[in-house]
């Protein structure tokens, strides 16, 4: 049930603190779990690892581990064509799970010279460190996601399952990573 412990937290994004000895108020923490709204867990903050996300200490371009390191992801693009439902359930877990995303309609039938502009956008996403969501809705009952060269095709009508399914396609993408740093399935 209940204990105490020593951990180490990872955060999706650089925030103020404060060492609890320091301040109490900004060296305290409660952890909540964004379905419940349930307190899982309460800490103090013992010490504070730098690892230079917050460019303060360097010059020049802003590189991808960088933006990686600050958004707790690899840019990218995920490709989905299914139905919408599946599709926006798809977006929202990944938004829930601190995913930055940008979703694009690639169904948009304009073509020709706005095809180049589309393309740019994208590149112009996955410079900036995010993920492209290209979303091609369909009244089909599976959904496909391809990442690069890989994909998967599931049943749309098991939702959970099309998420995981998407998470793990991610994961061996290398855009979004599990091992210890971000639990997909909170």
């Amino acid at each position: 049930m209940n204990g105490i412990g020593v951990v180490n937290i990872t955060l999706l994004r650089s925030m103020a603190l404060d060492l609890y000895g320091s301040n109490r108020s900004t060296g305290a923490f409660i952890l909540i779990d964004p379905e419940t709204n349930a307190t899982v867990a309460a800490g103090m903050v013992t010490s504070i690892a730098d690892h230079g996300v917050t460019g303060t200490d360097t010059a020049g371009p802003v590189a991808a581990r960088e933006r990686a390191a600050r958004w707790g992801h690899r840019s990218g693009v995920l490709e989905l064509s299914g139905p919408a439902e599946v599709v926006d359930q798809i977006e929202r877990s990944l938004f829930l799970h601190g995913v930055i995303t940008v979703r694009i309609d690639a169904a948009d039938p304009s073509g020709g010279e706005n095809a180049e502009i589309a393309r740019h956008v994208v590149k112009t996403i996955v410079e900036s460190g995010l993920v492209a969501l290209a979303i091609t809705e369909t009244d089909s009952e599976d959904l496909l996601a391809r990442v690069n060269h890989d994909q998967i095709v599931v049943n749309a009508g098991e939702a959970d399952k099309a998420i995981a399914s998407v998470n793990e396609l991610l994961e061996r993408a290398g855009i979004c990573m599990s091992h210890g740093q971000v639990d997909w399935e909170i």
